[in-house]
């Protein structure tokens, strides 16, 4: 009876980790979702902005803004660069909180799977295990 206890709470601690873990990532996941829309409606206007000066410029035969689309177009490339990070950011966010509740992450396509696996179900990569002490 005292071994059957044991292991109640045992597997109890590790579901009340799953739920940390989970309700972690689901908090830090929706935050950086949020940010990344931002983002996408703030490279949206930018177009727009491009779209609407390129089209001023056509239409008054002045192709002296040129600087300006530039500028604007630098604005774009720099809130791409956000998107991107912020995407890398939300990836690794979840593969922590895989990791946290015992699951293997494929390198390769992002997939969660057992911890004991040696090839990704998904893609077929090698999974490496990188032990640290």
């Amino acid at each position: 009876m005292d071994k059957f206890i044991k292991n109640l709470k045992k597997e109890f601690g590790k579901g009340v980790a799953v739920v940390g873990a989970k309700s972690k990532e689901i908090i830090e996941a929706t935050k950086i979702k949020n940010q990344i829309e931002e983002l996408k409606k703030a490279k949206h206007l930018a177009f727009q902005e491009i779209g609407e000066t390129v089209y001023q410029m056509s239409r008054d035969e002045n192709y002296d803004g040129q600087e300006t689309i530039k500028e604007k177009c630098q604005a774009v490339t720099d809130l791409d660069q956000q998107i991107q990070d912020k995407e890398v950011e939300l990836k690794g966010i979840r593969q922590e909180a895989q990791e946290a509740v015992g699951k293997t992450i494929c390198e390769s396509c992002g997939a969660a799977m057992g911890d004991d696996v040696k090839f990704c179900s998904s893609c077929g990569a090698r999974i490496v295990k990188v032990e640290i002490d």
